[in-house]
């Protein structure tokens, strides 16, 4: 689980500021940069605390050595105290796989790459953001719609 955790995420997060890198103008990286830092850590402590009880209210009672899953999800991971919280790290480990895999499978994700065209590097930085994502998101709209 821990593992299906590190290893989809690490995976996601070098291909995502790869496209953010060279999709994205250096104009711009900064503000798409931090709103997607912004977004990703709002969910934190929402986590956090959804985490805690998950642990110590719902899966640990489920994996006590008397526990509805001792006899059937206990047999593999174990039974008893701190089995709960190992749990709910191989569910939530699963599910980032799955969101992977489902990632992927979306071909519009998976070929962004190839789609959207590569930030040409200007030698003057605009001082109008706005004006600039407005022109930026009309490239792509008018080669969205050649294709």
């Amino acid at each position: 689980g821990f593992f299906g955790l590190g290893a989809t995420g690490a995976l996601v997060d070098a291909h995502w500021r790869t496209l953010i890198q060279t999709k994205v103008g250096l104009e711009l990286q900064g503000r798409v940069l931090s709103t997607n830092r912004m977004l990703a850590l709002s969910t934190m402590p929402l986590g956090a605390l959804a985490a805690g009880f998950l642990a110590d209210k719902v899966f640990e009672p489920l994996m006590a050595n008397d526990g509805l899953f001792a006899d059937s999800v206990g047999m593999l991971i174990g039974s008893g105290p701190g089995r709960g919280i190992a749990l709910l790290m191989i569910i939530v480990g699963t599910f980032r796989v799955i969101l992977a895999v489902v990632g992927y499978s979306y071909a519009p994700l998976r070929n962004m790459e190839d789609d959207l065209p590569d930030a040409v590097p200007d030698a003057v930085i605009v001082a109008d953001k706005d004006a600039l994502q407005a022109q930026a998101d009309q490239q792509v709209l008018t080669q969205t719609a050649v294709n």
